[in-house]
């Protein structure tokens, strides 16, 4: 299959890169910088050494740090107030997924103009030309800097707005996994999750290409073998650097196909719960990656084998088996929740099955067999005990 694959001009990759950023933005020619963040990142020492590095280089730079954990329109207008009342030539992204998408969204109003539903799918594409931006992840989980995608959330009506499109795709990237190494450990855990999710729906996804299918391979391999390390070490600066690679690529290869179900169904859970989608895309995934087992077979048990959890001795259906195992005992031992454990009420969930199986199957072009509206809602069911 041919696919369109996205990503940044300029990606500077490796250890200490974050003292590095001045430099890209020279090759981007942005000299008066908007650096995005939040309001936690904005205190921390590796923040204000990125911001002294900025100033110093001799570029006048303002700091938006208002964004939130899942970013709304109602952030991304504030934001934009303040993009229109500098005299800003560039756009810095300083932060997690939250705040890369955050900076996407306001770039996307700020040079088309209109609302956020405007340039949302599944109508509109989002390829207008926009400021140039520079992504600097700080976790590993979305993969956002490498990514075509953004998502926030509508105030008015909590609708998961998907924007999509070259204006989405950042000019820049500078991915330091050296910023990881004091992340906490739910944080860690959530993010990797994601990551993987990401790496794993990609490589499935009946929209697949060639090279799809390497990066989703590659970042199968490294984050299958450092999720669980950098959970239990987390200063091996290793694992770290193969969780950010990993979910740099997992970024990419996603971009590449698209959405996949556990991403749609997760979306749908954090529509109605408000569950961040980190955490609701690890509630899914085992359940549905038992589901998609028997639709792919083959893709789960070579994903298996590239993860390490299945040896080539092993036939399809036992990799695929061992990797639906593997899935259940890593989510019980990072302690992810299920809805139950995380506060859900038991009979709003029940009632919301049928609405958020609909909205899960809105964007999930990528899923390697098309689901039922039903077959969506008995894993649901599934997911909550």
């Amino acid at each position: 299959m041919t696919n369109l694959l996205t990503c940044p001009r300029f990606m500077l990759v490796g250890g200490g890169t974050a003292g590095r950023i001045p430099e890209v933005l020279g090759r981007m020619r942005v000299d008066r910088p908007l650096l995005v963040t939040d309001a936690a990142l904005a205190e921390t020492p590796m923040f204000n050494a990125a911001l002294q590095t900025l100033r110093d280089s001799g570029r006048c730079v303002q700091v938006f740090a208002d964004t939130v954990s899942t970013p709304t329109d109602g952030v991304v207008a504030r934001g934009l107030e303040m993009l229109k009342a500098g005299d800003f030539d560039g756009i810095v992204a300083f932060g997690g997924g939250s705040v890369m998408d955050t900076a996407k969204a306001m770039n996307v109003l700020y040079c088309g103009g209109g609302s956020l539903r405007d340039h949302a799918l599944p109508d509109h594409l989002a390829d207008m030309r926009v400021l140039p931006l520079l992504c600097v992840p700080t976790t590993a989980g979305t993969g956002s800097e490498a990514s075509r995608f953004c998502a926030v959330t509508e105030d008015a009506t909590g609708e998961h707005l998907l924007l999509s499109g070259l204006a989405c795709v950042p000019e820049g990237a500078v991915v330091d996994y050296e910023l990881t190494l004091d992340l906490p450990r739910r944080q860690t855990i959530d993010a990797g999750l994601n990551a993987l999710t990401h790496a794993l729906e990609a490589y499935v996804s009946r929209s697949a290409s060639t090279l799809s299918d390497a990066l989703a391979l590659s970042a199968l391999r490294l984050i299958g073998r450092a999720l669980p390390k950098v959970v239990k070490a987390p200063h091996d600066a290793k694992a770290r650097e193969d969780m950010m690679l990993g979910a740099m690529e997992a970024g990419m290869a996603f971009s590449d196909v698209s959405s996949g179900l556990t991403d749609g169904m997760s979306r749908a859970m954090s529509l109605f719960f408000r569950v961040p989608q980190g955490i609701g895309s690890a509630m899914l995934l085992p359940a549905v990656a038992s589901f998609g087992l028997a639709m792919a077979p083959e893709r789960y048990a070579l994903a298996a084998r590239a993860m390490g959890i299945a040896t080539e001795n092993d036939d399809d259906d036992m990799a695929g088996a061992k990797l639906v195992g593997f899935l259940r005992r890593l989510c019980a031992e990072l302690d992810v929740p299920s809805p139950r454990a995380f506060g859900i009420d038991e009979e709003e969930y029940m009632d919301a099955l049928g609405r958020m199986a609909n909205a899960a199957l809105a964007p999930v072009p990528g899923a390697p067999a098309v689901a039922s509206a039903e077959q969506v809602e008995h894993l649901y069911r599934q997911a909550y005990e």
